[in-house]
């Protein structure tokens, strides 16, 4: 299902303040990252999705690098070094993160053991399992 039809049928909450090309290339290099295909479609299309109680972290051109996105890559890149090389997508609580990588795979990073397990989806996909949860679907 493409990301558009995914907001539609869930109602999700976006930003109309999307980010250019320029400020997404900005934000990669800040983060020590490179975006994946569906990542820089995520960003440059929604700057961030947020539905019921789940928020995905995101980039949007008023907060610019001080996007949720990027201070929390940057931040779990100087204390936890399993995440190096990952954007943080969302913070699932009791120490859990989603990463995702620059070939848009998911990844989950547990704080306490400093370890990374891929979750075997692509970041749309997750999108689409996390909306269904929180929707009852």
């Amino acid at each position: 299902m493409e990301l558009s039809q995914l907001i539609e049928k869930h109602h999700a909450e976006f930003t109309k303040n999307v980010i250019c090309f320029e400020l997404m290339s900005e934000a990669e290099k800040e983060m020590n990252v490179q975006f994946g295909e569906e990542l820089k479609t995520y960003l440059m299309s929604y700057g961030y999705l947020a539905l019921n109680y789940v928020e995905l972290y995101g980039i949007n051109s008023v907060q610019g690098l001080d996007s949720d996105m990027v201070v929390q890559t940057k931040y779990l890149h100087k204390y936890f070094s399993a995440s190096s090389g990952f954007t943080a997508l969302e913070n699932l609580g009791d120490g859990e993160y989603i990463l995702v990588d620059k070939e848009d795979r998911i990844f989950s990073l547990s704080l306490s053991e400093n370890h990374v397990k891929p979750l075997e989806q692509s970041l749309f996909e997750y999108i689409n399992r996390r909306f269904e949860e929180i929707s009852g679907l």
